[in-house]
C-alpha cells in the first residue's frame, strides 16, 4: 500500500531529524528546505522559501490532491532565536507570520491537513502552568508564533498548532543537541552558568511527533495543545540531572539569576504548560526528563 506523503519544513533542524526518523515508517516524507539539504535520507525534497510565494509548494500538493491524496504539511521552520528576531523583527514577521500564512493558504487550497509547530514562548504573563487560552507573547519572537497560529487557524480552521516547550533530544547528523554541547563544556572543563530562575517544561523531541501521529489516527482537526514533558524544571536543575545521569562533575554547574545577564528581548520567568489537554484528548503519557537523559547516555555509550 502506498505511504501518504507528509511534507516537512525545517527538515534539516534540531526537531525536523526526530519527526523524520519516528514519522518515515508511517509516511513517505518530504522535505521542504531553504538553503540546506538534510543529512540523512527523504524520499524527495521541495524548495519552501517562507519569504516567498511557495510555488514550488503549490503544485507539489496539487500534484498530490490530483492523484487522490493531499498531503499532510508539517510546519516546524521558523526565525526560532528570540535574538535574531530581536535584532531583524521584520524578517520574524515575514518567515514566522506572514510565511506561515502563505502556507496555510495553500494547505486549506488543497484541504491538506496543516501541523504549526509553535512554542511555550507564547506564555508568560499569568499563573503558570499555562493551559492553551492563557497566551500572552512578551517578545518580537513570540509575537510572530502567535500571529502564525492566528493565521494558520483562520485561513485553514482545520489546523492544528503545537505549542512546544523546550526540546532535549537525540543528537542529529547536521548540530549536536543541546545536551551535547553542555557536556562538551563539561568534558572540556568549562563550568556551565545556569538559570535557576526560569521555569519550562522540557519536551523529548520523539514524543512531539507521537502527539501528530496520534491526532492523524484519531481525526483531530482545528485544535491548539500544549506540548511538553511532566516536569517543571529550570536549566540549572536540569544541567543537574544531566550532571547525575551523564556523570558530569556537579561543581562545573553553577546556578545564576537570569536578572544578572543581559538578555537580547523579554524572556518570560515561567512558560511552564498545563498538558491535561493533550493527555486527555490524545491519551499519551510524555516523557519524563530523567528517561530521556538516560535515552541520551544509552545512545551517547553505543557511539563510542
Amino acid at each position: 500500500m502506498k505511504q501518504r506523503s507528509l511534507i516537512l519544513t525545517g527538515a534539516t533542524g534540531f526537531l525536523g531529524y526526530s519527526l523524520i526518523q519516528e514519522l518515515s515508517p508511517s509516511f513517505r516524507i518530504i522535505a521542504g528546505i531553504h538553503v540546506r539539504q538534510p543529512r540523512y535520507p527523504v524520499s524527495e525534497t521541495v524548495a519552501v522559501d517562507l519569504e516567498g510565494d511557495l510555488p514550488d509548494l503549490d503544485r507539489l500538493c496539487a500534484a498530490s490532491t490530483k492523484a487522490g491524496s493531499p498531503p499532510i504539511i508539517l510546519h516546524a521552520a521558523a526565525v526560532s532565536t528570540v535574538r535574531e528576531c530581536e535584532e531583524n523583527p521584520i524578517l520574524a514577521r515575514t518567515v514566522n507570520s506572514d510565511g506561515t500564512a502563505r502556507l496555510a493558504a495553500i494547505a486549506a487550497r488543497y484541504e491538506c491537513p496543516l501541523f504549526v509547530i509553535s512554542t511555550d514562548l507564547v506564555y508568560g504573563a499569568g499563573r503558570p502552568p499555562f493551559s492553551e487560552s492563557e497566551a500572552m507573547a512578551t517578545s518580537v519572537y513570540s509575537r510572530s508564533k502567535l500571529e502564525a497560529e492566528v493565521a494558520a487557524q483562520s485561513i485553514h480552521p482545520a489546523s492544528i498548532v503545537l505549542r512546544c516547550a523546550l526540546m532535549i533530544g537525540p543528537d542529529t547528523p547536521s548540530a549536536p543537541s543541546h545536551i551535547r554541547k553542555m557536556d562538551r563544556s563539561i568534558r572540556q572543563g568549562t563550568a556551565l552558568h545556569l538559570f535557576f530562575d526560569e521555569f519550562r517544561t522540557p519536551v523529548w523531541t520523539p514524543d512531539i511527533a507521537r502527539v501528530v501521529l496520534r491526532s492523524i489516527e484519531l481525526g483531530i482537526t482545528g485544535r491548539i495543545y500544549n506540548v511538553g514533558g511532566p516536569d517543571r524544571i529550570s536549566r540549572y536543575d536540569l544541567g543537574l540531572r544531566a550532571a547525575r545521569l551523564l556523570g558530569w562533575p556537579p561543581e562545573r554547574l553553577v546556578p545564576v539569576s537570569s536578572d544578572s545577564v543581559a538578555q537580547p528581548g523579554p524572556r518570560p520567568k515561567d512558560c511552564s504548560l498545563d498538558i491535561s489537554r493533550l493527555k486527555v484528548e490524545l491519551g499519551l503519557d510524555m516523557t519524563p526528563v530523567d528517561a530521556g537523559l538516560q535515552m541520551l547516555a544509552r545512545d551517547w555509550k553505543r557511539d563510542v
